[in-house]
């Protein structure tokens, strides 16, 4: 479940090009809540992967989707009050060299 437009587009383009079929799901409040600017470059994001958007140790959220952005305010939050490092990641299905 997609996080980003970035991800949306990459991941329907991978679902499109790949020979599996594909149930595509994403939350509809991202429609009109998140807003980012990407290239117009012909990418794709790999399907059953997850992206580490925030490294730290310790702790590990593990969300998808519209959480992802609750989570990061949450993280961001209580930074500000007690001095912790977290990883915040896409799924279960962790990989280090993903983006």
């Amino acid at each position: 479940m997609p996080a980003t437009a970035y991800d949306a587009r990459g991941l329907l383009k991978s679902a499109i090009r790949g020979d599996d079929p594909v149930i595509y799901l994403e939350h509809k409040r991202l429609y009109r809540w998140i807003k980012e600017e990407h290239a117009d470059d012909d990418f794709t994001v790999p399907i059953g992967r997850t992206a580490l958007r925030k490294e730290g140790k310790d702790i590990t959220i593990v969300v998808c989707g519209l959480m992802y952005h609750r989570s990061l305010e949450a993280v961001n939050g209580l930074n500000e009050v007690i001095p912790i490092t977290g990883s915040l990641t896409g799924d279960m299905q962790h990989n280090s060299s993903a983006e």
